[in-house]
């Protein structure tokens, strides 16, 4: 396999990933449609932050030293599961409320970012997609360039992906339907977390 091979298949299998909703894909679209466009912003920086820490420890292949063992990836999978199941309570639990723009604070921006880091790195399931991909894609004389632009691209497609996401969402009509049904929203929202969260934690 070339190095265009490579690249072309390292982008488009990280694509079809990438488009499969999970728990990323849906804080974006709860936060795009409830929340001022910068807030969203930083939350889809969070979780292309992610999306670099996972492809860049895949990379390096010590995710392949978390996947083999068996302690600290289940303590992983425990804490992140709780985590997206707290989410999803914090959302079924959550208050209707009228939506208004606000102006978003350093300290908004800060937390924003840090909802989408850790929704992102609480499924270690990531790091054996990772692990796989870069192992079917690239080969033993694959150069360092052509690695480092693989991790590039996975980065970029995740970033525009999620920011055409937040784009779509932040629209009026999709926040037109939010205000009007924001409390099953809001319900559904949670109840898929928390789904998400107790598969991370069940499933081996």
């Amino acid at each position: 396999m070339d190095n265009i091979h490579i690249l072309i298949s390292v982008a488009l299998i990280w694509s079809i990933a990438v488009i499969t909703p999970g728990p990323n894909f849906f804080i974006v679209v709860h936060n795009s449609l409830k929340t001022n466009d910068k807030s969203t912003f930083y939350i889809v920086m969070g979780i292309v932050a992610g999306t670099f820490i996972w492809s860049f420890l895949g990379f390096l292949g010590i995710s392949y030293i978390l996947i083999n063992s068996v302690f600290i990836f289940s303590v992983l999978k425990l804490l992140g599961g709780l985590y997206l199941i707290y989410l999803g309570l914090k959302l079924i639990l959550l208050k209707e409320k009228k939506h208004i723009k606000v102006q978003t604070t350093k300290s908004d921006s800060i937390n924003s970012f840090k909802l989408g880091l850790f929704t992102n790195l609480s499924n270690p399931k990531t790091a054996i997609f990772m692990t796989s991909l870069f192992a079917t894609t690239l080969q033993e004389n694959t150069s360092f360039n052509i690695s480092l632009l693989s991790l590039i691209s996975i980065v970029l497609i995740s970033f525009f992906w999620y920011y055409f996401i937040a784009y779509i969402f932040s629209k009026q009509n999709p926040q037109a339907i939010f205000e009007k049904y924001q409390t099953w929203i809001n319900k559904l929202s949670g109840g898929l977390f928390v789904i998400f969260g107790v598969n991370v934690i069940s499933n081996r």
